[in-house]
């Protein structure tokens, strides 16, 4: 068997590198090569028969021999062995799949894989690729794929590298891999579609249909770990964990190419480019129809980029006066020239002086009121900031620079040493980049000194007023865990470190995205020109009960019960103290969700929900229904189920864990037969009894059913997911508010596992109970179902606003103030848990009695007018809730 393929190898001590061509013959059944010709990039001809003739005479391996039979995949190929070979042999056409098998293998023997670099093996300077992440950085801010899809395409021309006609393609809308494909032309661009969509067949090599270079930002577990060290190394900074920067480019077999200097700079033009005109055009992406649109860019190293949509309208356009790109280490819009490089809009007249962060919300005003600033000039202070909150500070362009200035310096002067010391501190420095090297260049001591603090020394007569200015700052901050006490998604976050009890406004446009209130960071906080910013941030946050942990070990370590100095949150020891102690936070936070909690109901047995199945002759129903209705506390049906449930019912006061009636289980009585549904096996066995007491002959049991809550909660959460869901009607979400403001007023006298089994009222009265109970509320407030991803900050996405920031507490405990600060005889926690009057009334509220809180998702209630009745029996047609006490916390693994 043999033919003409091309190596899955590439020679590389070439410019530019080439995959060479070759000839194979194999011997079957062993597939033992024969004879190999690999052809030079300009080979002289050479044909498969003559090849073929010269292993028949001398083999790779044993004695001269000559096949019997000979397969080709090409008839061309076929009538030229035919004519080499003559009749003696038979020649036929088939496929030869076994040859690309045979040519992986030869590559494994010649070496195997070489480990990735973003170098290139030289070919691509470190400049560039430092300019390749910051084109990303550039292009994550951009996120064109929140405007486009994947087919909606733009051309490419970039004269000085030799593209004309490409096909750019964004990826990304579906929130797979985010990035840009560049295919050769539209044409190439189609032949990928008709490819893709005839999918792979088995027999014959893979094939794309054309070539193309892409740029994904990758999650740092997908880079392969040689990369994620160069960037490291290098400190070569990124837009997230998710947004590193790679450049492949593949052959229409899907094999990757080395590459060379010219991908990586189209590759960083592109993206530049694309970001530039996504955020001038972004909108025509989403536009039914629209004027084509034709714009060059300039970048800051000349390289013009031109950009048509759609495609085929290039030929209407003129070479428009070129634009030039913003300076790509910035990732928002430029301020004006005129503007100090710190600022990005005005500071508004009157606002805090240059240089100092916004007061706390409960500080006095700055202007001297003597009011609280909440209620004085914070809500004016937000509004002259919002342009300036709403991009990223400018000022993290100099830091990320000076950062990689200074552990290059370093490096210089102490030698490799000084980052292997620093890198011991944590698990997994890479992993935790964001905080690692700003906390090695401002933190760590070498040779007695911070690297800061050698820079400045031995440096600092080069650096601007306002680098200096900002290492000054730098200088005076610490190593805090911040509090998210309040989030302005796009904008910024309300924080208090939970070690100092200081308070900032923080600039942080990424983190208003994704953290939640009452998420806790590790990080430094930076205060500059009127500015706080985040700079230096582990990528891992914990949830209250985790930070509460931290904290507590902290303050035993440096022996604070309350607010620790600043100055003792300096100390190196500290430091290395509180990393070591989040990292192994980190560990026992993800170790815990990993398993699954076990669930228990109101009588303390294990969740499973179990339905008895009977059997009655159908002629008999009569009987069996007055049956049921001697049975003490079954409930008949209500008339809105069709009269087919009963409902088991604890009275009111049976127990002191949940007041008010609780559900123990439903009866479903069809002409089918009969099903007795419970959440757990001890119920099952008694409801049994009572109905085969009650019932005698009238029923046979036929069989019992188990469904775990785990399998219960994974199908209530794909319907929650569901977009085709409506939203829930106003009626719907009053009675829902309606029944969560009865439960709150409950909850506050239920023994809580969290609380070691004593009620939330009875908690408070210690202090110990109190930071317990403070730390329960936090994780009730963060845990919050919809609260995360964008979603709304509301119980379960869509449901009523709870407003936690302000009234929790009057939703936890339930009691005028006077009476609360009476009962924890404290004015000074008092005054840091104030009730908000429009909840005073909320202990006292007559409500009618419902059963307990599910964790299923309370926006589930069908559209239209309901009434709390209606409620309570979806909540019953949901078997999740039957009996279930919701009392949100985790003790010892186990969740009630």
């Amino acid at each position: 068997m043999g033919g003409r393929l091309r190596s899955t190898f590439f020679i590389t001590d070439a410019d530019p590198p080439y995959r060479p061509e070759m000839v194979l013959w194999v011997e079957l059944p062993g597939e033992v090569p024969v004879a190999a010709a690999i052809l030079d990039r300009n080979p002289a001809p050479r044909s498969l028969s003559r090849t073929l003739l010269d292993g028949f005479a001398k083999p790779v391996a044993g004695p001269p021999r000559r096949p019997r039979r000979i397969r080709v995949a090409d008839e061309g190929d076929a009538a030229e062995v035919r004519a080499a070979v003559g009749p003696a042999i038979e020649v036929v056409v088939a496929p030869t799949p076994e040859l690309a098998a045979v040519v992986e293998a030869m590559a494994e023997d010649m070496g195997g894989e070489a480990e990735t670099s973003y170098f290139e093996d030289g070919r691509i300077s470190p400049d560039l690729v430092a300019d390749l992440f910051a084109a990303g950085r550039v292009l994550h801010a951009a996120a064109p794929w929140k405007h486009a899809g994947d087919q909606q395409t733009l051309r490419m021309d970039i004269p000085a590298l030799g593209v004309e006609g490409a096909c750019v393609s964004i990826i990304g809308a579906l929130g797979q891999s985010r990035g840009l494909i560049v295919f050769p032309s539209r044409k190439a661009f189609d032949a990928f579609l008709e490819a893709a969509e005839a999918g792979p067949r088995s027999e014959e090599p893979a094939d794309l249909g054309t070539t193309m270079l892409s740029l994904t930002l990758d999650r740092a577990d997908e880079l392969p770990p040689s990369l994620r060290r160069e960037a490291l190394r290098h400190g070569w900074p990124v837009a997230g964990p998710d947004a590193y920067p790679r450049v492949e480019h593949r052959d229409r077999d899907g094999v990757p190419r080395p590459l060379t200097e010219r991908d990586v700079r189209i590759a960083r033009a592109c993206a530049l480019a694309v970001a530039a005109f996504t955020g001038s055009h972004g909108r025509i992406f989403s536009a039914g129809g629209f004027e084509p649109v034709s714009v060059t860019y300039t970048g800051d190293d000349e390289v013009a980029v031109r950009l048509t949509a759609p495609y085929e309208a290039a030929e209407q356009f003129e070479p428009d006066p070129q634009r030039a790109l913003p300076p790509v280490e910035h990732p928002g819009p430029r301020p004006p020239a005129t503007a100090p490089a710190a600022m990005v809009a005005e500071r508004a007249v009157g606002a805090p002086a240059p240089g100092q962060p916004r007061p706390s919300r409960n500080a006095p005003c700055w202007c001297g009121s003597g009011r609280k600033y909440k209620r004085c000039h914070l809500a004016a202070d937000r509004a002259a900031g919002e342009g300036r909150d709403a991009q990223p500070a400018p000022i993290h362009t100099v830091d990320e620079r000076l950062v990689r200035r200074m552990a290059r310096f370093a490096t210089a002067r102490f030698s490799r040493g000084w980052l292997n010391d620093a890198e011991r501190h944590f698990m997994d420095a890479e992993a935790a980049a964001q905080l690692f090297l700003p906390w090695a260049v401002y933190h760590l001591p070498v040779d007695g000194r911070k690297v800061v603090d050698w820079f400045l020394a031995e440096e600092g007569r080069r650096l601007s007023p306002e680098e200096r200015s900002w290492l000054e700052a730098q200088r005076s901050t610490w190593l805090g865990v911040w509090e998210v006490l309040e989030v302005a998604p796009g904008s910024g976050l309300e924080v208090r470190d939970l070690l100092t009890g200081v308070e900032r406004r923080v600039a942080e446009v990424g983190g208003s995205r994704v953290l939640v209130a009452r998420d806790a960071v590790l990080g430094r906080v930076v205060d500059h020109d009127g500015l706080s910013v985040f700079a230096g941030v582990h990528p891992r946050p914990l949830a209250p009960d985790d930070a509460a942990e931290v904290v507590r070990a902290v303050r035993g370590r440096v022996r604070r019960r309350r607010e620790i100095p600043v100055e003792r949150l300096r100390e190196p020891a500290v430091e290395r103290y509180l990393i070591a102690r989040w990292e192994e936070g980190v560990v026992a936070m993800d170790a815990r969700h990993s398993l699954p909690p076990i669930l228990r109901n109101t009588d303390g047995d294990e969740l499973l929900f179990t339905t008895d199945h009977f059997a009655f002759d159908p002629a008999a129903r009569g009987e069996v229904e007055a049956a049921l209705a001697s049975v003490e506390d079954l409930e008949g049906p209500d008339g809105d189920d069709g009269g087919e449930f009963y409902t088991f019912v604890r009275a009111e006061g049976a127990t002191a864990r949940m007041p008010g009636n609780t559900i123990l289980g439903r009866v479903r009585v069809t002409a089918a037969g009969l099903a007795l549904e419970t959440n757990s096996l001890a119920r099952a066995d008694r409801l049994r009894k009572r109905l085969e007491a009650a019932c005698g002959d009238l029923l046979a049991h036929r069989a019992r059913e188990h469904t775990s809550p785990g399998a219960l909660a994974e199908s209530a959460a794909e319907d929650v997911e569901d977009p085709e869901e409506p939203p829930p009607s106003p009626e719907a979400e009053r009675a829902l508010a309606e029944w969560l403001q009865h439960y709150y007023a409950a909850w506050v006298d239920q023994g809580v596992p969290a609380l070691g089994g004593t009620t939330p009222r009875q908690a408070s009265r210690t202090r110990e109970g109190r930071e317990r109970l403070d730390v329960l509320l936090k994780e009730m407030e963060n845990r919050q179902p919809g609260g995360r991803a964008g979603a709304s900050r509301t119980w379960g996405g869509s449901g009523p606003n709870w407003g936690w920031r302000t009234e929790r507490r009057a939703i936890a405990l339930g009691a005028p103030r006077k009476d609360l600060v009476r009962r924890l005889g404290s004015a000074r926690f008092a005054d840091h848990h104030r009730l908000d009057s429009r909840r005073r009334g909320l202990s006292r509220a007559k409500l009618a009695p419902v059963p307990a809180a599910p964790w299923a998702r309370a926006e589930r209630e069908e559209a239209g007018s309901v009434s709390l009745g209606q409620v309570r029996e979806w909540y019953n047609r949901h078997a999740l809730v039957q009996g279930v006490a919701h009392t949100p916390g985790i003790k010892n693994g186990q969740m009630v």
